[in-house]
């Protein structure tokens, strides 16, 4: 399981063609775990966009739910200036 806020979480899943079941498809997206709690997303919300984030059309049903593999993860964010960037890119 994973917490909104403290966790990003990445969908990976792939779905056969419908006009040609030997033919098949990769989707993947990622959302940082800022991103859903800046637009309030419960964690059927986030999935569900993550799906159409990835560039899938088709039909989202029960199918297409256990075929997602979804990886939790945890970042930081950190700030830096231009001006501290400049200094730091001179150092080396």
């Amino acid at each position: 399981d994973w917490d909104i806020g403290v966790h990003g979480v990445r969908i990976t899943f792939v779905m056969s063609s419908p006009l040609c079941p030997c033919s098949s498809t990769s989707y993947s997206a990622t959302f940082l775990p800022e991103v859903m709690v800046e637009h309030k997303m419960s964690h059927e919300v986030a999935i569900g966009r993550l799906v159409r984030k990835a560039g899938y059309t088709g039909r989202r049903d029960e199918e297409l739910v256990d075929s997602i593999d979804a990886t939790r993860f945890q970042s930081s964010v950190k700030e830096l200036s231009y001006d501290e960037f400049v200094q730091r890119s001179r150092n080396g």
